[in-house]
């Protein structure tokens, strides 16, 4: 199973988020998962994912993530008249 453990917190980290992220992640790959860690860089500019060296841009994420959400409430809303019609 492909599995991603994200914070909103600073990534890597020293304390208790990373730490559990770190500890998790490492008890899940032994189980035959495939993990992916992701957090914000320093400046709170960029998404990291840590163990794959991948750091993106959130200006180039954003437009993306918002069409995604706005087709998903668009289904929703279209699902949620149907049963109340």
């Amino acid at each position: 199973m492909k599995i991603l453990l994200a914070t909103h917190w600073l990534v890597p980290h020293v304390g208790g988020v990373w730490n559990f992220m770190q500890q998790l992640g490492q008890r899940l790959e032994l189980l035959g998962h495939e993990v992916d860690m992701l957090g914000n860089s320093p400046d709170y500019s960029k998404i990291h994912i840590v163990n794959k060296g991948i750091s993106l841009s959130k200006e180039a994420l954003l437009p993306m993530f918002e069409a995604k959400l706005n087709a998903q409430a668009a289904t929703d809303e279209s699902a949620l008249c149907d049963q109340t019609l």
